[in-house]
């Protein structure tokens, strides 16, 4: 399908249309969905698609996504239709809204797959009700957003407040005990003391939510325990681990590029280890480090499968973020050496060598892996033909 002909298929659209491509990129976008959703044409383009709608269900739960239903309709040729929802304008705005796909024909990679109607409801528009989610960001600097507004937890007086929600959101849905809580907060405090703080501290946490417009019960008691409601929360550590998952599910079902989307979102969630503000605080130092290993792992899977495809500069790109994260992992210098070498920069895949090598003897006084020593010798040896990915 020509740049025009998937032009003229969204203008002759009596609603708000975006055509999207197979990587779920936006193709084309009309009139009536520049203006629902505040973007230039230009703007559009390019962009995935659910990078622009942002949706959620009135309950606030996320509906778009890198593997949400909607693609279904691009993988398994069926429609998809969700009769309300709200998508958020490029100026932070809610607007209530019907969704629905249409299926494309077309064979061209190029090609626009699925048409998504954009219908706008009778209500006014309103952000969530209530129900909506709190996102949590605990990957890099710790962040609260509410409705497209940042709640500014670094200007929050009590500063337990913060880490109070910092354990409750470590096991959402689940609760905790208070004086576990009180041991990880106050661990000097007499019980009776603890309590008192816990007390005094939840309810300021409460306080804090509430003047943000979020239900008193986000934080809900249960006994002795607290928890925050699964449903009324979106963690950015969650999803990331999701997607990870998510991907490496479709790996191994041969959908490639299907899994990079998902690889790829995962990543760009990852802005930096897990609440690296509490760097010494033993309580989340485990959780940390098994989020760090499932990102250097997706980092792996996602630049061999560029490999996979002939992508090699983006490969080492990947494995270049890899060893910023953790200069001495040796199977990410190894990956690094195949990569260059498949480029033709032989110098390159040799010195990448010797720079392992030199951190290996600095820092634990240890040679590489002899499957690396190997690696280097064919790269070395005249001639050597193309390395199997």
């Amino acid at each position: 399908m020509r740049r025009t002909d998937r032009h003229d298929l969204v203008e002759s659209a009596s609603d708000a249309a975006l055509a999207v491509g197979e990587d779920l990129r936006v193709l084309a976008g009309n009139a009536p969905a520049q203006r629902l959703l505040g973007y230039s044409g230009n703007e559009l383009l390019g962009r995935r698609c659910y990078e622009v709608l942002r949706a959620v269900l009135p309950t606030g739960a996320p509906l778009c996504g890198p593997c949400c239903d909607g693609i279904s309709c691009v993988t398994d040729r069926k429609p998809f239709s969700v009769p309300a929802c709200l998508v958020l304008r490029r100026d932070g705005q809610w607007f209530p809204v019907a969704l629905s796909t249409l299926m494309l024909p077309g064979a061209a990679q190029s090609a626009a797959r699925m048409l998504i109607l954009i219908r706008p409801r009778s209500e006014s528009a309103e952000a969530p009700v209530s129900g909506s989610c709190l996102r949590v960001f605990t990957l890099g600097r710790f962040r609260l957003v509410f409705r497209g507004r940042d709640l500014a937890v670094e200007k929050w007086v009590r500063k337990h407040a913060v880490q109070l929600l910092k354990l409750l959101a470590g096991c959402p849905g689940n609760a905790l005990h208070r004086g576990r809580l009180i041991e990880r907060l106050w661990s000097e405090a007499t019980e009776k003391r603890g309590r008192e703080r816990l007390k005094v501290t939840v309810c300021y946490l409460r306080r804090q939510l509430m003047s943000a417009g979020l239900d008193r019960d986000v934080v809900a008691t249960d006994g002795e325990s607290y928890l925050i409601r699964r449903e009324a929360m979106w963690i950015d550590a969650r999803t990331f681990e999701r997607l990870a998952v998510q991907g490496m599910h479709l790996a191994r079902q041969q959908e490639l590029e299907r899994a990079l989307r998902c690889y790829e979102d995962a990543l760009a969630l990852y802005k930096g280890d897990y609440l690296e503000e509490d760097l010494y605080a033993d309580w989340c130092a485990e959780e940390r480090e098994r989020l760090r290993e499932l990102c250097l792992d997706v980092i792996a899977r996602t630049a061999a499968i560029h490999a996979r495809l002939g992508r090699y500069e983006q490969a080492a790109q990947l494995c270049r973020r890899g060893l910023i994260m953790e200069p001495c992992r040796e199977s990410i210098h190894r990956a690094l050496m195949m990569y260059l070498f498949q480029l033709g920069r032989r110098s390159s895949a040799l010195t990448q060598y010797q720079r392992c090598r030199d951190l290996l003897r600095r820092e634990f006084g240890v040679e590489p892996l002899p499957v690396t020593q190997a690696l280097y010798r064919r790269i070395l040896e005249p001639g050597a033909p193309s390395l199997d990915i």
